[in-house]
C-alpha cells in the first residue's frame, strides 16, 4: 500500500506515514515509509529484470526521455513503452549507448521516437526503422509559423501532409500504401525546398530533413502510430512525481523508482490491478 500510494498516487513519504499513523493507526515516520518502499522494490527486482529482457522481443517500442534531478546532479530518465509493457531506467546522459544497452544489438523492431540524434545513430548502426513523432513536428511548426505573415502557410501545409499520412495508413493494400509513401516523401521534399529560403524556418527545415523517410514509416507499417504519444504519456507520471518530491536523493532512490514505476506502468497497460499484483508477489 505504501508503494501504491507513493508511486501510483504521488503521495510523499511524509504523507504515506501520516496516512498509516492517523488512518490505520500504525505508527510510522517518513524514513520508515521510504524503507518499506525500498524493501518492496528489492523484493520484486527480478520482475523488473524480466521486463527488461522481454522488452527486446517486441516489434513496436516507443521511447522518450526526460531530465531528472538527483541532489542537484542532472541525469536522464528514459522510458520505453509497448502496448503491454513499460520500462524505466536512469542514465547519466541523454545520448551514448543507452538504446543498445536496453534494446540490445539484435533488436529488429520499429522504434517510435522524437528527433533526438541518439535514435538516428542507433537506427543507422543496427539497421532498424524509426517513426518520427508528428505531434512534435506540428507543435514546432505551429510555434514558429502560425500567425506569421508569409509563414502561416507552412503550418497549414504540414497539417495537410499529416492528414494525408493518417488517410494513407487506412488504405487496405500494401501496394497502394507504398505508392502513397513515395508521394508523401516527394511532397515533404517540396515543403523543404519552399521554406529553406526563410531565415525563421531554417531550424524546422533541418528538423524535417533529419527525419528523412522516417516521417512515413507508419504508412508502410500501420501497426505503429505516427506520434510518440504513448511514450510521452508514460513518462509524464515521473515528471509530476518529481515536481512533488523535489528531487531524488540517492542511488537507491533511483533504483526503487525505476523498478516500481516500470511494474506499475506495465500492470496498468495490461489492465491489471497494481495493488493486487504487487501484493501477490510480496
Amino acid at each position: 500500500l505504501a508503494s501504491v500510494l507513493h508511486f501510483e498516487n504521488r503521495v510523499t513519504f511524509g504523507g504515506v506515514a501520516d496516512i498509516f499513523t492517523n488512518i490505520f493507526e500504525i505508527p510510522m515516520t517518513p524514513p520508515t515509509s521510504l524503507d518499506i518502499c525500498t524493501r518492496g522494490a528489492d523484493t520484486v527486482c527480478h520482475k523488473y529484470e524480466e521486463a527488461g529482457e522481454k522488452l527486446k522481443t517486441f516489434d513496436i517500442v516507443n521511447a522518450d526521455e526526460t531530465g531528472s534531478n538527483q541532489n542537484g546532479k542532472f541525469e536522464w530518465l528514459w522510458g520505453f513503452f509497448t502496448s503491454a509493457l513499460a520500462f524505466f531506467v536512469f542514465f547519466p546522459r541523454r545520448g551514448g549507448d543507452i538504446l543498445e544497452k536496453i534494446l540490445g544489438k539484435n533488436f529488429k523492431g520499429i522504434l517510435g521516437c522524437d528527433g533526438w540524434s541518439t535514435y538516428k545513430v542507433f537506427s543507422e548502426k543496427h539497421g532498424i526503422l524509426l517513426q518520427r513523432c508528428w505531434a512534435h513536428l506540428i507543435r514546432e511548426v505551429k510555434y514558429i509559423c502560425k500567425d506569421v505573415k508569409d509563414l502561416d502557410a507552412a503550418y497549414v501545409w504540414i497539417k495537410d501532409i499529416f492528414e494525408k499520412v493518417k488517410k494513407a495508413r487506412a488504405l487496405k493494400t500494401e501496394r497502394i500504401r507504398q505508392k502513397k509513401y513515395h508521394e508523401l516523401i516527394a511532397e515533404i521534399d517540396q515543403w523543404i525546398q519552399v521554406y529553406s529560403s526563410y531565415k525563421q524556418t531554417r531550424h524546422l527545415v533541418t528538423l524535417v530533413k533529419n527525419g528523412q523517410e522516417f516521417w512515413f514509416t507508419c504508412v508502410l507499417h500501420p501497426e505503429i502510430e505516427p506520434t510518440n504519444n504513448r511514450a510521452e504519456r508514460g513518462i509524464r507520471k515521473f515528471v509530476i512525481l518529481e515536481k512533488i518530491m523535489g528531487c531524488l536523493r540517492s542511488e537507491q532512490g533511483k533504483k526503487t523508482t525505476q523498478i516500481m514505476m516500470s511494474l506499475f506502468g506495465t500492470w496498468k497497460l495490461q489492465r491489471l490491478n497494481p495493488y493486487k499484483e504487487l501484493r501477490a508477489i510480496l
